[in-house]
């Protein structure tokens, strides 16, 4: 493809692929939570590729890591005041580490 040409046909595969291979790891996730099948490790696994999955789709839809990382903070605030199922101590602690990222 030429310089300057934006190859869509190719944007809207990888789309495509991590919204599935979000949905597959969130999927084996629950799945390891039910059947009690997965280990901690492979649990892990399977959190930090739907987070990266998450950033890489972001940024295919043309949002920064850096506006998705404020965006969850700020949508993290406001589930510190809110009264809910996760203590607000437990959304506190995750803003603090989103916002130490910033460069």
């Amino acid at each position: 493809m030429p310089p300057g040409e934006y190859d869509i046909t190719g944007s809207i595969k990888a789309i495509e692929e991590l919204k599935l291979g979000l949905l597959q790891s969130v999927v084996s996730l629950l799945a390891s939570m039910v059947n009690q099948r997965h280990s901690r490790d492979e649990r892990l696994a399977c959190l930090a590729e739907s987070l990266a999955r998450t950033y890489m789709l972001a940024a295919k839809l043309g949002i920064s890591f850096n506006d998705l990382d404020e965006k969850a903070a700020d949508d993290i605030k406001v589930h510190i005041l809110k009264e809910g199922e996760v203590p607000a101590a437990d959304y506190a602690a995750l803003h603090r580490h989103i916002t130490r990222r910033k460069p």
